[in-house]
């Protein structure tokens, strides 16, 4: 008979395998709900966000985070992040911070123009603050190369 120390595999109807714990974490979802309210004014829906051990993509590669908005198989919608992420501040809360902006426009957007503009707006809201990064890009970075010199200490807010 299962127990809650059991993990749990959920499969996405598109292939993603996500192996977790069945516990709440209050932190991480505090996380979720407080950027919900100073990033999106409360727009995104109230959802589980949870520590997961495996993430995998339907290719078989390993994932660091997946926002599953639901379907036919998981009928409600997560984010799952890689537990290796717990406690790499602020990898963790960028992490999430991408997963949200996948919520905001959808599953469907990928990671094109309408992706990075809003990741952008929410990364800029606080001026980098909310992840810790207090000394942010210069208001000109998006127009600016890194060099040989700064191109491994430059904070960039694009994600491949």
């Amino acid at each position: 008979m299962p127990t809650d120390d059991d993990p749990i595999e959920d499969v996405s109807e598109d292939g993603f395998r996500i192996v977790r714990e069945n516990k709440f974490d209050l932190l991480l979802n505090s996380y979720y709900m407080t950027y919900n309210q100073q990033l999106f004014n409360g727009s995104l829906p109230q959802l589980p966000v949870f520590w997961a051990q495996r993430i995998t993509q339907p290719n078989g590669y390993g994932a660091t985070a997946v926002y599953v908005p639901g379907d036919a198989r998981l009928k409600s919608r997560c984010i799952a992040m890689d537990d290796t992420l717990s406690g790499m501040f602020p990898l963790e809360r960028l992490c999430l911070l991408h997963e949200m902006v996948h919520v905001k426009v959808g599953p469907d957007c990928g990671h094109g123009e309408e992706f990075v503009a809003e990741f952008r707006r929410v990364l800029d809201a606080n001026k980098w603050e909310v992840m810790g990064c207090i000394d942010g890009p210069p208001p000109n970075a998006q127009n600016t190369q890194p060099t040989p010199e700064t191109e491994t200490t430059a904070v960039n807010p694009r994600v491949e």
